[in-house]
């Protein structure tokens, strides 16, 4: 299985613009080489991150590369986004939806609640999600 490159971390050269704030870390313990650092799963380096030893930067350039590689050998759709337009509903709808079972994505840790979106595994929650949109976070 050919695993696609990812052609800004091969080039010294500087990354595109990100539209909105700039993404930044606060790693401490995973030198920003997992999935859960805003930056690693972006697909760019850190850069005016506050993160501690980190590895996530063009100097380390194989590195990452070999870690992305790894990753993506264990799930492929890693890298991807996980919010997808919904043409019916005119709204955003999460892929592959969440694990929650009774609390109906009504808690901050859901990553549904989280971006205000509509849940895609509505079949996998024991009761039927609320159809009344997300309330205001505090």
């Amino acid at each position: 299985m050919a695993l696609p490159a990812f052609p800004a971390l091969l080039s010294a050269a500087p990354l595109p613009p990100v539209a909105g704030p700039p993404r930044t870390c606060h790693c401490k313990k995973s030198q920003c080489l997992k999935l859960y650092c805003d930056c690693f799963a972006a697909g760019t380096f850190c850069s005016g991150c506050a993160c501690l030893s980190c590895l996530n930067g063009p100097q380390h350039a194989a590195q990452v590369e070999e870690k992305r590689r790894c990753i993506m050998q264990r799930d492929p759709q890693a890298f991807t986004r996980k919010i997808q337009a919904d043409s019916q509903a005119g709204s955003e709808r999460h892929k592959r939806g969440c694990n929650c079972k009774r609390s109906h994505c009504l808690k901050k840790y859901c990553e549904c609640f989280q971006v205000r979106c509509r849940c895609q595994a509505q079949a996998q929650h024991a009761l039927p999600l609320p159809l009344a949109p997300y309330p205001a976070l505090p």
